[in-house]
């Protein structure tokens, strides 16, 4: 089959290219990927985020501290459930 050692160079050079081609490729996939997740759970976020500020307002005798929390909590339970990572959305924790 590979009866010389040029052979053997030249199919090894081959190799290297299409590695050398297909690894940047597929961390750019990946990459993508990736994005459109985050992008996905972020309108899935915002698709919800009215509906809690309208339940928390309803609440008369909660606090401000506590309406929020209220909101935060909603959303944590909504992130387990929808299988949402939210500390990759960088939402911050005020």
């Amino acid at each position: 089959m590979l009866n010389t050692l040029g052979e053997f160079l030249i199919l090894a050079g081959a190799l290297a290219t299409v590695i050398s081609t297909a690894v940047p490729l597929a961390v750019r996939l990946i990459k993508k990927s990736k994005q459109f997740k985050q992008e996905r759970d972020w309108n899935k976020i915002l698709e919800l985020l009215p509906q809690l500020v309208i339940e928390a307002e309803s609440f008369i005798s909660y606090t401000g501290i506590e309406k929020k929390e209220f909101g935060k909590s909603s959303l944590a339970v909504f992130a387990v459930q929808n299988t949402i990572n939210l500390t990759s959305l960088r939402l911050k924790q005020k």
